[in-house]
């Protein structure tokens, strides 16, 4: 009697624990729409181990894996890596292989498609998109490559403003790509929570492309936040666009 009312009260417990955590618990990872282009394995020789990481719920476990397989990857030998991709090619008659600006100079091709797979695997390895695309664009000198992943991780997570400052620095090493950044720089200052550094960096995009009188409203506003750090190099902004404005 007495084992019987201990395991009626156990599997009460065990009820009301499971109920609780059905209505509580939000699974972190969206359900992933196959259809999707975006969606795919960026890596055809992994997309079994991917597909079943993420059926099977283990996605952070898989993409672990796959970040030590990135590891391993950039951290081996550049010779190897151009080696193995030069004899795919020859297997697989790779559009790509042919394409000297594409390939980028012929350095470590994957890099970017072994990227996207850890960050597809879990949208929430913040490191992984800024380690990518930081040495795709300043190490292997493709910041096209760079500013793909960097878009990922700003459409995976808007929020994480480091990815932004990343895609700024990539526009500055690209001076012909400024436009294209400009309009995700005005949708982020919609944010009541943007760091004053997207703003800054805005407006010296403005000043480099000759718009002084949208760089010098963004440096009022700067001005009138109150932040110290900003407070010398606002007024010296604001003078100086004042000159070139008449305003």
């Amino acid at each position: 009697m007495k084992k019987t009312a201990i395991f009626a009260v156990l599997f009460l417990a065990l009820a009301a624990s499971s109920l609780y955590l059905d209505r509580n618990f939000k699974y972190p990872f969206d359900t992933v729409n196959f259809s999707l282009a975006e969606n795919q394995p960026p890596l055809g020789k992994y997309a079994m181990f991917d597909l079943s990481g993420i059926v099977f719920g283990v996605r952070k476990m898989a993409s672990d894996i796959a970040w030590i397989q990135v590891l391993q990857y950039y951290g081996g030998s550049e010779e190897e890596a151009k080696h193995k991709h030069d004899k795919e090619c020859k297997e697989h008659d790779h559009e790509h292989c042919m394409d000297g600006v594409t390939y980028g100079s012929g350095s470590y091709f994957d890099l970017q498609k072994l990227i996207q797979r850890v960050v597809r695997l879990d949208p929430y390895f913040y490191y992984a998109y800024m380690y990518g695309g930081a040495c795709l664009t300043w190490n292997l000198n493709r910041p096209d490559e760079g500013i793909a992943v960097f878009d990922e991780g700003i459409k995976n997570a808007p929020n994480y403003w480091q990815f932004t400052i990343y895609k700024m620095a990539i526009v500055y090493k690209k001076l012909d790509k400024y436009e294209d950044m400009v309009g995700k720089l005005e949708e982020a200052l919609k944010y009541p929570d943007c760091p004053i550094m997207v703003k800054a960096m805005l407006a010296n995009i403005y000043k480099k492309k000759g718009n002084y009188v949208r760089a010098l409203k963004l440096w009022l506003e700067i001005y009138d936040l109150g932040q110290t750090d900003y407070r010398e190099r606002s007024e010296e902004e604001i003078t100086e666009l004042r000159k070139m404005t008449g305003l």
